[in-house]
């Protein structure tokens, strides 16, 4: 049997899980290696969406397959060349292989046994690895996420940790002994990160070049793109492809600038379910997750929230549109932005007569 344990890394979302995969992408000291499953173009370092695609009973609806608007038939093709990539990678002769993705806690108790099985047909052993983070700092961190995806269905609702619904169904499967929490808090990692802290856990030398990926957002650009996809779903669905959101994430991310995204603790909290805390607190005794109590005060609404931009968001955004957008119109001026974004993005992936409705509704902005 080539691989003796495979390292399940299942994240949480938002707990420095994308810089383990840029940077470990391609490790190999000939004891531990990352599981190469590039299928698709790009490096493809998280393998959540290879191993969704090979497990979930339906991956059409999960993340870049929906956003993708895959068929079945192209699901099923998909399903067999990343099969085809799992099964190389688990055949190397290697003492540990690392597959990383934070979509796997999100497989059904289920598909996660089939995952497990297939593993255990290669391997003597799975362990899983899942970093922690508390539950207001998720649940900010997480939906600054939901904003900077383009997801409009998750405006007014606050995303939950969910930590029972997501790891608790890894002890039953896998035994608790084969199960490890960590703390993400940069006070209790080994040295200070969870690249450097996950090494440590699997007993390998952490890249020098570590990778700092998926930063958190400025409030004003995070408020920027909130309006955009509140007030222009249309402009969105005329586009029809999340590319030119994608680039006006980025450049507003790298452009707007002031204090980092994060929402008044009190709001937060009234999101949180304290069983839930209260099962994930005994899972890591020595470590505190926080009390929802500790949040007072009055929280504004979201939307109101969300709405109230500053100065920082004004003045940079009127700085980056393009000509021809009122000055004191920032609807009319994010609009114009992200026409921006779509001539900047391949043509190919606009649909017919996509350009004739962006110029119908940036209000002439562009031209064909």
């Amino acid at each position: 049997m080539p691989i003796k344990t495979v390292v399940l890394h299942v994240g949480m979302h938002k707990t420095g899980t994308t810089s383990i995969q840029q940077s470990l992408g391609g490790f190999d000291d000939g004891r531990t290696a990352y599981a190469d499953l590039r299928h698709l173009r790009g490096r493809q370092v998280n393998h959540g969406y290879g191993l969704t695609a090979m497990f979930r009973a339906d991956p059409r609806p999960f993340g870049i397959h929906q956003r993708m608007g895959r068929s079945a038939a192209a699901m099923a093709s998909i399903r067999r060349a990343w099969l085809r990539k799992l099964d190389a990678a688990l055949a190397l002769e290697r003492e540990q292989l690392i597959l990383s993705g934070e979509a796997i806690a999100m497989l059904k108790e289920p598909e996660l046994q089939a995952l497990r099985d297939h593993l255990l047909r290669h391997a003597e052993r799975v362990r899983v690895i899942a970093y922690v983070r508390e539950p207001v700092g998720y649940i900010s961190s997480m939906y600054q996420q939901h904003i900077k995806m383009g997801q409009r269905r998750m405006l007014t609702a606050l995303p939950a940790p969910e930590y029972r619904m997501k790891l608790k169904k890894f002890q039953r499967l896998f035994g608790a002994e084969n199960v490890t929490f960590r703390p993400f808090d940069r006070d209790r990692m080994v040295g200070g990160s969870t690249l450097t802290d996950f090494a440590n856990q699997i007993g390998i030398t952490a890249p020098a070049d570590h990778v700092l990926a998926n930063e958190s957002y400025s409030l004003d650009a995070i408020r920027l793109l909130w309006r955009m996809l509140r007030d222009h779903g249309d402009l969105l669905d005329a586009v029809g492809h999340p590319r030119p959101y994608g680039l006006l994430v980025a450049h507003l991310g790298a452009q707007i600038g002031g204090p980092k995204f994060k929402l008044p603790a009190a709001l937060a909290a009234r999101r949180i379910d304290r069983a839930d805390v209260k099962w994930m607190q005994e899972q890591m005794p020595d470590w505190s997750l926080g009390t929802p109590e500790a949040a007072q005060g009055e929280p504004p609404a979201l939307a109101d929230f969300m709405a109230d931009l500053g100065a920082e968001g004004t003045e940079g955004l009127r700085a980056l549109a393009p000509r021809g957008a009122a000055d004191d119109d920032v609807g009319a001026q994010l609009a114009a932005l992200y026409a921006h974004q779509v001539r900047l993005a391949r043509p190919s992936i606009l649909r017919q007569s996509a350009l004739d409705r962006i110029v119908e509704l940036t209000f002439g902005c562009i031209r064909k």
